[in-house]
Order: C-alpha cells, then structure tokens, then sequence
C-alpha cells in the first residue's frame, strides 16, 4: 500500500533534510580553515525544499556576488572568486599598525554595481579610509579620508564605488590602522527594480535587512536630515552632526503651544545589544529608548575575545512622547545612555499637526450611529 503524504508533511519532511544539510555544513566549517566563502552559498539549502515540494527554484543571477574577507588578510587562503580580482589582497602596515590593504578589482561588467562595507573601530591617530588608484595611470582618487566621522566606538560604513572607477578596474586602498579594522565585506549587485512611496527616502542598497538611503553610499560625511514635512507630519531636526552622550545631551524644544502627538527618534551607535537611553523631558523621566536589533545576517554583529557580541554601526530607536508633556515655553529633553561611549546622530521630533475640528476625520474609527 503507498502511502500517502499530503503537501504539509512533504514540508517537513523536507524542513528536517535541511536542517540536517545545514548541521553537517556546520560542523565541517568549525573544523576547516578561515577562508573566503560565497555569501550566496548559505542559499544552497532552498533548491532542497523546493524540489521537495515539487516547485521549480528562482533562477540565480549568476552576477550577484558578495564576499567577506576577515583581518588581518591571509593570502593563504584567498581563493579564485569568480574572476572579480585580477591577484590576492596585499596588506602591509609598520609596527604601530598604520598601512593600508590593496585589492586588486577586476573591471566590472554589464550594470553590476560594487559596494564596499568595512567593520572597524575609531582610531584617533590613524581613522580607516578608502581611496581608488588607477592602475593605468596610478593617480590616487581619495573616496572617504575618515569613515567614522570622528566618532568613537565601533563603526559600520557603506560606499558605492563610481561606477566609472568600477567600469576600469583597479586597486581598491583601505588605509588607516589596519588592527582596528574587524572586516570588509564586497558586494557586486546587478540593479533590481523597486517601488518607493512618495512620502518615503529612496533606498539605494537593502542589506543585512537594513535599507541604506543613497545619499549615504557617496562616502562624504552624513548630513542630518532637514526639516521635513511628510503628510501632516512634521518632522524636526533637533541636531546637525553626531554627539557624544557621555555626561547627558541636552536639546532645548520651544513651542509656541502644547501638542499632543509627538515622537522622539535618532540613531544610536555604542549602546549594548539589550541597554537603553533615558529620556527626560523637563526633569522628568518619561521612559527608556532601547535601540532596535538588526537581523543577525547584518555584518556589524561582532564577538569579542571575551565572548560578549556587540554591534558596529548606527541603530534606531524612538519613543513616543505622552500628550502634555512638552508644553506651550521652551522645554528640554535630556538623553543619558547605561553606559560610557555611546553616540547619537539625527535626533528629530516626529509632530503630528491636529486636525481641524470641523474637518473631515481620514480615519473613522467611529461605529455607525444607524
């Protein structure tokens, strides 16, 4: 008699192949040597579930390529990766750290676009950059002389490379203090289309489940967002440049009369994965801002010597500011982080403009009176 299974127990019949693929893949990597990998091969497990289910695989753009190289650089173990280097990486430094890294780009083909992410922490005596040399030529084009901006702690930054540098091919430099620098991570993406509402920032790279506005790939430093209106929201800058929270920032918010909808937001880099930030408004503590976790496919995620995880790179965090609470005068709001070393950047009120009386109410969340 043949038994009979239905499209569920398929699933998971196929769900535990999977994860026995991937516990045997796992055990193999903890016994290999560091190398270079595909990021596309952790996909190698999909085909499997859906052959299994009986449904044809999306078919993989062989163009998509993204690889991770760890410092300090081995070239041992660089392996050939899909003819996108013309030689090894090359890393030299003196004894104090200083040097550069070089790698050796082929030229890029067709639309693909190249995108660079470096893990690195702040280094006062020698910030970590990133400049193209022409290997034609040799003429140096600087693309970022601090990818920090000066700020301390642990940093996470993405650049487009020009297309017309990619387009030749050449050396691409990572200089600064070589120890301090965690890994770079190379993508070479083909351009996917995308629909963006009106009222939202385009994004120009999603990755690690993060979208990365195109204003910031450019490699000069981030301007804080202007003033914006966005519906009948008002969003209102409260800083222009990143700000050290050690001691406690204070922004001073005067209003001409009480609001009721407002939210507090900015972005936060030094905060431990599971502490907060005090806000205060007007000497009373009104709640804690707990920055948002990225997925953990974001390579900012990094494990220390001592075992502790953090994270490199700027996250989000907000908090809704109860009605009444900033009044019709002039009002303070005080951030104070648990911990020392911590940052913020981009610190805004979202204001929600009330809505004429006698105006028809966008949302009735009224039940009908027949």
């Amino acid at each position: 008699m043949r038994a009979c299974v239905n499209r569920k127990e398929k699933y998971l019949i196929a769900k535990r192949k999977v994860l026995a693929y991937k516990q045997i893949n796992l055990v193999n990597a903890a016994s290999a040597p560091r190398d270079l990998r595909r990021s596309i091969s952790v996909f190698v497990a999909l085909p499997i579930i859906l052959v299994t289910l009986g449904i044809a695989p999306f078919p993989a753009r062989a163009t998509d390529y993204s690889v991770t190289v760890p410092f300090p650089v081995r070239t041992a173990d660089w392996e050939d990766t899909a003819g996108l280097f013309i030689a090894p990486p090359q890393q030299s430094m003196t004894p104090d750290g200083t040097g550069h890294t070089e790698f050796y780009m082929a030229p890029v083909q067709g639309r693909s676009q190249v995108f660079i992410t470096s893990i690195f922490e702040y280094s006062e005596a020698a910030p970590v950059g990133l400049r193209w040399k022409s290997t034609s030529t040799g003429s140096e084009i600087p693309l970022s002389e601090d990818l920090s901006e000066a700020v301390p702690g642990w940093s996470q930054r993405t650049m487009r490379l020009p297309a017309s540098l990619a387009a030749q091919g050449g050396i691409l430099i990572i200089s600064g203090d070589q120890r301090v620098i965690a890994r770079v991570r190379i993508d070479w993406l083909e351009p996917t289309e995308t629909f963006v509402a009106v009222d939202q920032a385009i994004p120009g790279l999603i990755v690690g489940g993060r979208m990365i506005e195109a204003a910031m790939l450019s490699g000069r430093a981030e301007l804080s967002p202007p003033d914006a209106w966005f519906g009948n929201v008002l969003e209102a800058s409260l800083q222009e440049e990143p700000t050290s929270l050690d001691g406690g920032v204070v922004f001073e918010v005067p209003f001409e009369e009480s609001l009721g909808t407002i939210l507090f937001k900015a972005k936060f880099q030094g905060v431990m994965l599971g502490d907060g930030v005090e806000v205060w408004i007007n000497d009373v503590l009104i709640g804690s801002i707990q920055p948002t976790a990225p997925p953990l496919t974001d390579p900012g995620y990094l494990r220390l010597a001592d075992q502790r995880v953090i994270y490199a790179g700027w996250r989000d965090g907000a908090i809704f500011i109860p009605s009444g609470v900033l009044g019709a005068g002039d009002n303070t709001v005080v951030l104070r982080p648990a911990t020392p070393g911590c940052s913020v950047r981009d610190a805004a009120l979202q204001i929600m403009v009330p809505i004429e009386v006698d105006s028809t109410d966008p949302i009735d969340l009224g039940w009908p009176t027949n």
